[in-house]
């Protein structure tokens, strides 16, 4: 397991979602917040994939890598790829068709859902002896 550039920028942009998801929420933007959960989790999923060699481009291709060689594995428990795949969903149905809301409750979850995934993966790397400057 490597502490590449890569895998430090998309913990990096990881962090950095969780920030503008939970600041959208403040700000009553809750579709946009879900959209920045999202992709929170996937940058979480791309690093710990990137750790390892491992290279998937697509939404598919991410959550297949990552299930086949850490959750079915026993290294990570699924919430990280449930809550990328719920988030997903939840983000595509919200982008593309514009009668579709999501409430305030919706969207703090979706920012508690990206932190709790995010964080699991961040201290699985800790628990291989690699850590990242907090931003």
């Amino acid at each position: 397991m490597t502490n590449s550039d890569s895998v430090r920028a998309h913990i990096s942009k990881a962090r950095l979602d969780i920030r503008a998801a939970s600041l959208l929420h403040n700000h009553k933007l809750y579709s946009h917040s879900i959209a920045c959960s999202y992709y929170a989790v996937f940058h979480a999923i791309k690093a710990i994939l990137d750790a390892r060699g491992i290279d998937a481009g697509s939404h598919g291709q991410v959550l297949g890598a990552f299930n086949k060689n850490y959750v079915h594995t026993g290294e990570i428990s699924s919430y990280p790829s449930q809550s990328d795949y719920d988030l997903f969903n939840k983000r595509n149905t919200l982008e593309y068709d514009p009668r579709e809301l999501i409430g305030e409750e919706g969207s703090k979850i979706g920012v508690e859902m990206s932190t709790k995934a995010v964080d699991e993966i961040i201290s699985y790397f800790g628990s291989h002896g690699i850590s990242f400057d907090s931003n």
